[in-house]
């Protein structure tokens, strides 16, 4: 061990204003192995291992760029940009956000249910609150209005209100345990679901237009 740690304390003092100006860990990792080779590769095999080795780097650093936009999205975006994808691999047109909420209820294949909520006073609340959120007024008849995706329309009128979404749904829902959308899993019929009142899940992807042009809401 201690032969490893002069070595590198050796390099980090010959190196140390290149190795410290380094943007991040990666960049810090292939500069080190660099600057490592330098001073103690001798042979042609040592020195085709150092290559190796900032090849791997590298690659990493191709793929954390690929990455990178994705690792700071919360936890909506992401299921809202694969979402949108997923109503498109099905030749859906997306006109707009209800074209995708509809692609979703009405597919299985999302992983995504629809179920009624325990008590009636409930099923009522998110009702109301869905008509709220849509801006659909107490005087307006929600079946047919253009403010309300046909599958949510239909939804209302069945008492339909709480969204559950299987583990792995659209290949970024996690797998049940861990936490996702500021709650865990809850158990179905042997599987860990994640549940979302309708309001909730339609709040995923309800935005002003001007917000629809993003990554996963731009419309074709």
């Amino acid at each position: 061990m201690k032969p490893i740690l002069g070595a590198l304390n050796n390099v980090f003092r010959r190196y140390r204003d290149e190795l410290i100006g380094s943007r991040d860990l990666i960049e810090l990792s292939r500069k080190l192995i660099i600057a490592l080779g330098r001073e103690y590769a001798r042979t042609d095999k040592e020195k085709a291992v150092i290559e190796d080795y900032v090849k791997a780097l590298e690659e990493v650093a191709r793929e954390y760029e690929l990455e990178r936009p994705r690792l700071f999205m919360t936890d909506a975006e992401e299921f809202r940009n694969a979402a949108y994808e997923f109503a498109r691999k099905l030749g859906i047109q997306v006109r707009s956000w209800m074209d995708v909420v509809d692609a979703l209820i009405n597919n299985p294949s999302s992983g995504i249910e629809l179920h009624r909520a325990k008590y009636s006073d409930e099923v009522t609340a998110i009702q109301e609150r869905v008509l709220k959120l849509l801006g659909v007024g107490p005087n307006e008849d929600f079946t047919t209005s253009p403010k309300v995706p046909n599958s949510v329309a239909r939804a209302l009128q069945e008492g339909r209100v709480k969204v559950y979404i299987a583990p792995y749904a659209l290949g970024v829902v996690p797998g049940g345990w861990r936490q996702w959308m500021g709650r865990a899993g809850m158990p179905y019929r042997g599987v860990r679901y994640y549940v979302l009142d309708l309001d909730e899940f339609i709040g995923i992807f309800h935005q002003p237009p001007e917000e629809e042009e993003g990554q996963g809401g731009k419309t074709q």
